[in-house]
């Protein structure tokens, strides 16, 4: 009964906030990638992927 009693108050918790935090900082990279690397689309040499 005491782990599941852990469980709730501290490990399910602190697994969602990690998962948040996972999901906020993808979202960060997502809108880096994209207001960095779009840009190039046009022009770029996607096997290596570098701009001309």
């Amino acid at each position: 009964m005491a782990e599941l009693q852990m469980l709730r108050e501290e490990d399910v918790p602190a697994g969602l906030t990690a998962l948040l935090d996972a999901f906020t900082n993808l979202h960060r990279v997502a809108d880096y990638c994209e207001s960095n690397y779009t840009f190039c689309l046009p022009t770029c040499n996607v096997t290596v992927w570098t701009c001309q």
